[in-house]
């Protein structure tokens, strides 16, 4: 139903456009699958601003991408490089995936930070291996210790998992510790290991790298994605 003005005396009409005052908004649609509309409204109720917001993220929620890459051919190790690790994340989270091609069943694979080669690392593993359980430790050693990846001698297709967690590490403050979690199979049953340990230094980290314990490989398809908590 159209809207009048009164324009005095007994005279009447339909508002038209050039009644209304210019409101400052551009004419158009705002706000779509990735962006937000925004409005000004002024007290007379006419939007006098209008504009499209990118969304983004919120909370404290979620995991960012810092370092991911599978190898398309055998290698001595992934590493993020020198300065290959972001920092302005509360906790760094580290998945690994990964085959060897030593001339064994399973064998440890390695962890360093910051190309740091020196006795510098304290670790503590469990082992349950086909229902049997043993435990190791290393003191003043140089890498920390994962338990298993499936090594060249194992059932084709068998590989290595890994999960390490490691808090604070762009704090400066105190050593660096992580918790891991990994599994493979084997003939006796599922072999799974938990791993603790401490970095020795109160660097930040910016530089993680993998290798197998051995001086064999990492079969092509292994694989290290490193993510930083929001």
């Amino acid at each position: 139903m159209p809207s009048y003005i009164y324009r005095g005396g007994a005279s009447w009409s339909e508002v038209s456009a050039t009644d209304l005052p210019a409101s400052g908004a551009t004419a158009g649609s705002y706000g779509d699958s990735t962006h937000v509309g925004v409005f000004t409204v002024n007290a007379e109720g006419l939007i006098t601003a209008a504009s499209s917001v990118a969304i983004t993220a919120g909370g404290s929620g979620g995991l960012v991408a810092l370092f991911d890459q599978t190898l398309s051919v055998a290698a001595a190790s992934i590493d993020t490089g020198a300065g290959g690790v972001a920092g302005g994340h509360g906790c760094l989270i580290i998945e690994i995936l990964a085959r060897g091609t030593g001339a064994f069943t399973n064998e440890n694979m390695d962890m360093q930070f910051n190309g740091d080669t020196g006795a510098n690392y304290d670790w503590a593993v469990m082992l349950n291996s086909g229902g049997s359980i043993a435990a190791f430790n290393g003191a003043a050693d140089t890498r920390m210790a994962l338990t298993n990846i499936a090594a060249a001698s194992a059932t084709a297709n068998d590989v290595g998992v890994f999960s390490v967690t490691v808090p604070g590490y762009d704090q400066t403050t105190f050593n660096k510790q992580l918790a891991a979690t990994g599994g493979v199979a084997q003939a006796a049953g599922f072999s799974q290991g938990l791993c603790s340990g401490q970095w020795r230094s109160t660097a930040a980290i910016t530089r993680v790298a993998i290798k197998p314990h051995s001086s064999a490989q990492f079969a092509a398809g292994s694989r290290m994605t490193i993510y930083g908590t929001q």
